[in-house]
């Protein structure tokens, strides 16, 4: 069955109301958002976790002990290290007031 048409708009018109307005194909495309909705709202709970799990544990408490096994000069280099890890701390604060931890 050939039809002419005056335009295009009235074919498209015309099959719409013939195979019954898409509506069966609305609702899927409809329902498959929300599934895609769903599945980002998961992904993003996700990464959240992730996030407050990393802002918890981002504090190193772990004291770590300074030696040297040189008899002579060993003292000095413990002393020298001690005062390096002081001065840091010391920039480190002062730079970043903000962060809990060194």
């Amino acid at each position: 069955m050939s039809r002419r048409f005056q335009s295009i708009e009235q074919e498209v018109i015309f099959n719409k109301l013939k195979n019954g307005l898409g509506y069966e194909n609305t609702t899927v495309e409809v329902q498959q958002n929300q599934v895609l909705l769903n599945a980002s709202q998961q992904y993003f709970a996700e990464i959240d976790g992730h996030l407050n799990t990393l802002l918890q544990t981002r504090e190193n408490f772990a004291y770590r002990y300074l030696h040297s096994n040189r008899k002579v000069i060993g003292p000095i280099i413990v002393f020298l290290k001690k005062v390096s890890e002081k001065t840091v701390e010391v920039v480190y604060r002062a730079n970043y007031p903000s962060a809990n931890g060194f």
